[in-house]
């Protein structure tokens, strides 16, 4: 929708959380985050998408909301270095 539309993504990730139950049965305090990135846009550049564009296209985004993670969080997309921008639009 946001490739077709041209509406700007905005990457909000939010990590903390796993420790809730077991701190709020404990009646302790849990440290939650919440971190906010740059919003782009997506830009196929005149493309016809396919699949395999939708699939770039999403790991760049993925790849975004990982950079705003702490490593640990990461997973399949801890290696921030080969990250890629072809697809994405940074919004000033």
């Amino acid at each position: 929708m946001a490739l077709h539309s041209g509406a700007p993504i905005l990457p909000i990730v939010h990590y903390g959380s796993e420790d809730y139950p077991q701190n709020l049965r404990h009646l302790r305090r849990t440290d939650l985050h919440y971190v906010v990135g740059q919003p782009f846009k997506l830009d196929a550049g005149g493309r016809r998408v396919n699949r395999a564009i939708r699939r770039q296209m999403l790991d760049e985004v993925m790849f975004q909301m990982a950079r705003l993670l702490p490593s640990r969080y990461r997973g399949a997309y801890a290696d921030i270095d080969s990250a890629t921008h072809m697809y994405l639009d940074f919004v000033a």
